[in-house]
C-alpha cells in the first residue's frame, strides 16, 4: 500500500505493514521525520531514490516479506511511477 505523513503519530501505518505481511511506502516530504520514525524503528527502509523506493518494494512483494519503506519525498511522484508502471 501507498500513504503519507510519518509526523506525529503516523508511525502506526508502516508498522501494520511489517506485521500483516504487507509491503507498505510511506512518503514524506520531512527528512527529519523519516528519519526519527526509522530510528524508532516504525519503519524497516528508509530512501529519498524513487526507482530505490520501488525495487525494494517489489523485491519484499517477491520474496512474500513484509516490509515498510520510508520514501523521502512527494506522494504524487510515487503514485505518479506507479501509474506509468502500470499502464499498458
Amino acid at each position: 500500500f501507498v500513504t503519507a505523513g510519518l509526523g506525529g503519530m503516523s508511525g502506526a501505518q508502516p508498522k501494520a505493514a511489517v506485521i500483516c505481511g504487507a509491503v507498505g511506502i510511506c512518503a514524506e516530504v520531512s527528512r527529519e521525520a523519516a528519519e526519527k520514525r526509522h530510528r524508532q524503528g516504525w519503519v524497516v527502509d528508509i530512501t529519498d531514490d524513487l526507482d530505490e523506493c520501488l525495487q525494494l518494494a517489489q523485491s519484499a512483494a517477491q520474496d512474500g516479506r513484509g516490509t515498510s519503506i520510508a520514501y523521502v519525498g512527494n506522494v504524487v511522484d510515487v503514485w505518479e511511477r506507479l501509474a506509468e508502471l502500470s499502464d499498458p
